[in-house]
């Protein structure tokens, strides 16, 4: 897939192009749309989508629908035997990385994009963006929200809903907002 490009500042800071991004930004969007209108039993379609909209997807992706992305996953990479329950939240400039063998309960948001804190930076237009990274074999409960510039190590469990703004090393079980290390996890 294309890649589309961003007026950056720095790494962290950065204004959208006008013009050709947001004819971009909505190509790509009615593909997800399209995809969320889809039969439940159109699962070659559901597939090809996933993998023509996706920076990267692994094999036996499990994405419940609806799925609300605001690039329509195209900052977005997943690994091998995704599962994600419905209503998934990504707003994905700043890039996701998802291991393999992730499971999403349902209405799991991760942003990767927010607005500076200083007023002159936002009323000239300027975002920030950080990334968010998922290890593999991770729980995600169900209502959980990442915020940008999380790494969630290995084997972590998220319990439902959790506010994330912190990274943990590998298996941790976390809970609370903002969440907090409860236990560890057995491996």
């Amino acid at each position: 897939m294309t890649g589309y490009k961003y007026s950056l500042v720095n790494n962290r800071l950065f204004i959208p192009d006008s013009g050709n991004l947001k004819k971009n930004q909505i190509d790509l969007l009615s593909r997800l749309y399209e995809l969320n209108s889809l039969s439940s039993s159109d699962i070659k379609r559901k597939d090809e989508l996933l993998r023509e909209m996706f920076k990267s997807i692994g094999e036996n992706p499990d994405i419940a629908l609806p799925l609300y992305a605001n690039w329509a996953g195209h900052f977005t990479s997943i690994g091998d035997n995704f599962i994600s329950g419905e209503g998934l939240n990504l707003i994905e400039e700043g890039g996701i990385t998802i291991g393999n063998n992730v499971r999403f309960g349902r209405d799991v948001t991760i942003i990767t994009r927010t607005s500076p804190d200083e007023a002159e930076l936002r009323q000239r237009g300027y975002m920030l963006k950080d990334p968010v990274k998922i290890g593999d074999n991770v729980l995600i409960g169900s209502g959980t929200l990442i915020m940008p510039n999380v790494t969630l190590g290995r084997g972590v469990v998220v319990d439902q809903g959790t506010v994330v703004k912190d990274s943990f090393p590998d298996f941790m079980h976390l809970a609370g907002n903002p969440a907090v290390i409860i236990g560890r996890v057995k491996r």
